[in-house]
């Protein structure tokens, strides 16, 4: 038999052992196998798939909007710093996490997702992750429903905390159908591959709440969530009655146990343990159930002292010792066994003469064993004082403590809530500071702005003026290069155009002589009004002391009668007619007594008060624009009293920003008055009619502005 034969053939390596039975006793060895290909000369089709893998070079990604990118990209960094954090990398690695740009809801939410998965994933890092988490509690960003308000990362941890933690099993319809498919397989071999996914689905239900609860218990341990929190939590995992409830039950116990059983919480937690000394007792539970039900009942005896070590993450210098004092056990161990061996020896040799001395001595040892117990007993009674006293000690330090933390919580809260209303108050005081000035700003842009176009008329009329000057001195200057035939041409044009400007200036004359005669004849009507006025304002000499009144007054009663009517939104305009028919005279209707006492009540009918200020409601005046145009179409001089009837209102009513304006803005725009009649109220020199002219005509620039500019286009056009 040669050495290099099990190499030599390929049936060495078929596995069968009784070819390598053949090969040890010598005796020939099987043929090799042969593998014989059929290859076809003909091309070989293959299936295509739809939707096949292909390398990321060559696939087509889809546009995606940059935020989203950069949020999926800074998710990615996250999951890879969690995948890399360990107790001696956590301070480095946090420092990169709190430098990632966290400044949107939906990025604080996929944090709070990828951390609250990777600490259920991983229930024995569930400390380094609660720590974690609390170094991020004071993060905070915008929220998207309303970005005057934000929302902090603590918030959204503790939301999906407790969404996870009530939420009911969302794997018991899962797990159901699985069950049902379980016993309606067909064959063996499904039953046991639906049985073999029941169990996985089952384990890992199991991991994510085990998981959950130790994520929680270690958030109460860095004081992220209330004692309060934990009782309702330990309540309700009491009261489910299930193996699964009550698992995750002792997990949550033994996690918070020694610090959750203080003086507050006790009543309340000698009732839960009562509970679970009555499920220990009525033995409907598992015994593993039970028995994790004991050792937490035992573990609140021994003051929450473990008997094992904790099965946290280490560090790699805790690696290190460990492997050390591994080492050295093993070393003393084998030294251990040495030394008994040749104890051993030696013990043989010296056993004659040993088990006299032995004697001797029991007598003494069994006086020293009694001596040395009853020490011991005493030391351990005293070190029971001891750490009694200590544990009351430490005890009453740490309630201390705690009262301490929530008065200084509470002096907190209210500096706080004094701090924000001192700023809300300086706010609220700044923004009405800004207030004013914004409007005191306005006002004088306004003033500005109407300087300013004021200004550019002027100049643009100056500019004209000017341009026509030189216009006409080049065309001169030209003239008088030209030739003699030329200049006779021009001189005749010249001639012709004079003649044309003399009868222009003299049609311009004619009418501005007829105007002036209209003004005379106004002007003596008014003041003949003016006069009967006077004249009936003053006691008659008549020997009856009822005198009626004259024909072209308006009575003080029927003022009031006009007034109700107008102010009374149901009467018609039918209704005023009639009215004025019935009550009034022609002259009296021309009076401009019953013109200013008719604007004034439709004026009044149409101003809205409102907080101290005044608004007009153009609804009002529409209503009742036919009557406006009815007594005020019957010359320029009846619209000029409606409009010192409405200076008269704006005295009366303190001369509210902006009312007046809206008044002539409506009566220019619905062709009420005319032009010329706001023009000669502007020109009005009459000193009855000067009180408030001028807060009038300083209200009204803009007006006149405009009304200019629209007739100076009106011309050129």
């Amino acid at each position: 038999m040669t050495t290099s034969a099990p190499f030599a053939s390929p049936s060495a390596w078929t596995g069968n052992s009784h070819n390598r039975q053949g090969m040890n006793s010598g005796k020939l060895r099987t043929p090799p196998r042969r593998i014989i290909l059929n290859m076809s000369s003909q091309d070989v089709q293959l299936n295509t798939s739809a939707n096949a893998w292909k390398p990321g070079l060559r696939r087509q990604s889809p546009v995606v909007d940059p935020k989203v990118q950069n949020t999926e990209e800074l998710l990615r960094k996250v999951r890879s710093l969690l995948n890399k954090m360990t107790p001696e990398k956590f301070d480095r690695l946090m420092t990169q996490v709190t430098d990632l740009d966290i400044n949107t809801e939906e990025r604080l939410k996929g944090v709070v997702d990828l951390v609250f998965e990777k600490a259920i994933a991983e229930p024995g890092f569930a400390g380094t992750y609660a720590k974690m988490c609390c170094s991020l509690a004071t993060l905070k960003v915008q929220m998207e429903d309303d970005p005057n308000n934000t929302v902090p990362f603590r918030r959204l941890l503790l939301r999906r905390c407790r969404a996870e933690f009530q939420r009911e099993k969302e794997g018991d319809a899962e797990l159901a159908r699985q069950q049902k498919e379980r016993d309606s397989a067909a064959s063996s071999t499904e039953r046991k591959r639906v049985e073999e996914e029941l169990k996985q689905a089952q384990a890992k239900a199991r991991r994510c709440s085990i998981g959950n609860v130790t994520f929680i218990g270690e958030l109460f341990r860095l004081n992220m969530l209330s004692a309060a929190i934990m009782l309702s939590c330990v309540e309700k995992l009491l009261n489910s009655h299930d193996e699964e409830s009550l698992e995750c039950l002792c997990k949550l116990l033994t996690t918070i146990g020694k610090d959750i059983d203080s003086q507050e919480t006790k009543p309340q937690m000698d009732h839960f343990y009562i509970k679970m000394e009555m499920i220990i007792k009525e033995r409907q539970t598992a015994s593993r159930i039970r028995f994790l039900l004991q050792d937490v009942l035992d573990l609140r005896s021994h003051n929450w002292v473990s008997r094992r070590a904790s099965q946290g993450p280490k560090t790699i210098q805790e690696i290190h010792m460990a492997a050390r004092m591994e080492e050295q056990e093993n070393a003393r161990q084998v030294n251990q066994k040495l030394l008994s061996t040749d104890r051993e020896r030696k013990r043989e040799q010296q056993v004659r003469w040993e088990k006299q001395r032995e004697l001797r001595e029991m007598e003494q040892q069994e006086r020293e064993q009694r001596q040395r117990a009853e020490q011991e007993r005493a030391q351990r009674e005293q070190q029971a004082i001891e750490q009694k006293q200590r544990e009351l000690r430490e005890r009453e330090q740490q309630e201390r403590e705690q009262r301490e933390r929530e008065e200084q919580e509470r002096a907190q809260k209210q500096r706080a809530l004094r701090e924000r209303e001192q700023q809300e108050r300086e706010l609220r005081e700044r923004a009405l500071r800004e207030r004013e000035r914004q409007e005191r700003e306005q006002r004088q842009r306004e003033e500005q702005e109407r300087a300013h176009k004021q200004r550019e008329l002027r100049e643009r009329e100056q500019q004209e003026r000017d341009l026509q000057e030189r216009e006409q001195q080049e065309r001169e200057q030209q003239e008088k290069k030209q030739g003699d035939q030329r200049v006779r041409a021009k001189r005749g044009r010249k001639q012709r155009k004079q003649q044309q400007r003399r009868r222009d200036q003299r049609e311009r004359e004619q009418q501005e002589t007829e105007q002036k005669q209209r003004e005379q004849r106004v002007s003596g009507q008014r003041e003949q009004q003016q006069r009967e006025e006077t004249c009936h304002s003053q006691p008659m000499k008549s020997s009856s002391p009822a005198a009626a009144p004259s024909a072209k007054t308006f009575p003080e009663e029927l003022r009031s009668q006009l007034d109700g009517l107008l102010l009374d939104n149901t009467t018609t305009d039918r209704h005023i007619f009639d009215w004025v028919e019935a009550n009034l005279d022609e002259g009296q209707r021309r009076s401009a007594s019953f013109l200013r006492a008719l604007m004034t009540a439709v004026c009044r009918s149409a101003v809205i008060a409102f907080h101290g200020k005044y608004f007009l409601d153009p609804s009002a005046m529409e209503k009742r624009r036919t009557v406006l145009l009815e007594y005020l179409n019957m010359g320029s001089e009846q619209e000029l009293q409606a409009l010192y009837a409405l200076q008269a209102l704006d005295v009366t009513l303190g001369h509210p920003p902006y009312l007046l304006q809206f008044f002539f803005d409506w009566l220019a725009e619905e062709a009420v008055i005319s032009d010329n009649a706001f023009y000669k109220w502007q020109a009005c020199k009459d000193p009855a009619e000067q009180r408030g002219r001028d807060e009038a005509l300083a209200s009204l620039e803009a007006f006149f502005i405009c009304l200019w500019e629209a007739r100076e286009e009106l011309e050129l056009n």
